[in-house]
């Protein structure tokens, strides 16, 4: 076994996984590119002048009072979102995942906070030979929206939830051949209803809509995505940032996730590298760790 970095274990990160990279997880020199000295307030304010790269650790920063912050902004070449979900402040309880919350925090227009109806889904469907391949090609791919392999090239099929179309953050499960989050899971957030219903986490009386909208009878009722309605599954645990009807894609970047979360003052804050050090653990790779 090795020591294995930036793994999911320890309650504390929700790393997503790099199709590209083998074995699994993010690409540990895009993590540490992130590194920068400074102090938290100037990271969180996405202040970046002045700040040296500390991809060594705390042991690269020399200036008095100064921290090694990991996902900062700072470095032009990578964007922390593409690679870190929800953070847990230190000294707090992880943050809930759920796409609910994540669109009830983002402080939207009060007309598009909302869950995304399970018909934009459609926007995430397009034509490949696996996930891992599509969401690595977007610009090329070929949208399928009716689902329909028949749309799609000879040899080619229909994926559905790819991260294709800029509207939705798929993470991909380890344990799914061709990459991608587990198709019969995602459906099993699908629920009849209303919108405020759900962002209330008000399930009673909902029914499933598997199939989508037309599982739904009742008056004015939609069929929604990613509602917390299933015991057996969590929205959170594959669906990350979310871009609400009509509205540009929110920032993934970590910053913007603690400061929309109304963290306490004291531990509203990026975390500091020596945090990282709960995330090793050993393992033959990443996939393997982060699944046991």
């Amino acid at each position: 076994e090795q020591c294995i970095a930036f793994t999911n274990c320890g309650g504390m990160f929700n790393f997503m996984s790099n199709p590209n990279v083998e074995g699994g997880g993010p690409d540990a020199e895009s993590v540490k590119k992130t590194f920068y000295c400074g102090t938290s307030w100037q990271f969180l304010e996405n202040i970046c002048d002045g700040a040296t790269p500390c991809p060594n650790g705390p042991n690269d920063c020399t200036g008095e009072e100064e921290g090694c912050f990991a996902f900062t902004g700072c470095n032009d070449e990578v964007d922390p979102g593409s690679f870190v979900g929800f953070l847990k402040a230190p000294g707090e309880e992880a943050l809930d995942t759920s796409a609910n919350d994540v669109l009830d925090s983002a402080a939207l227009p009060e007309e598009q906070d909302s869950l995304p109806e399970v018909t934009m889904l459609a926007d995430t469907y397009y034509c490949g030979v696996d996930w891992d391949t599509v969401s690595s090609n977007c610009d090329t791919a070929t949208p399928c929206p009716s689902g329909d392999a028949n749309e799609c090239p000879d040899g080619e099929q229909c994926i559905a939830f790819t991260n294709c179309g800029g509207k939705f953050n798929f993470m991909s499960d380890p344990n799914v051949e061709g990459g991608g989050p587990d198709a019969e899971s995602v459906k099993k957030t699908f629920y009849c209803g209303t919108s405020w219903q759900f962002l209330e986490n008000i399930c009673d009386g909902a029914t499933p809509c598997p199939n989508g909208p037309n599982d739904c009878t009742g008056e004015e009722e939609g069929c929604f995505a990613f509602t917390g309605c299933n015991d057996e599954v969590d929205p959170g645990s594959f669906v990350g940032f979310l871009k609400a009807p009509g509205e540009e894609a929110l920032d993934t970047s970590a910053n913007d996730v603690l400061d929309s979360a109304a963290l306490p003052e004291e531990q509203d804050s990026l975390p500091e590298v020596t945090m990282l050090a709960d995330t090793y653990y050993c393992g033959v790779d990443w996939d393997t760790v982060s699944s046991n």
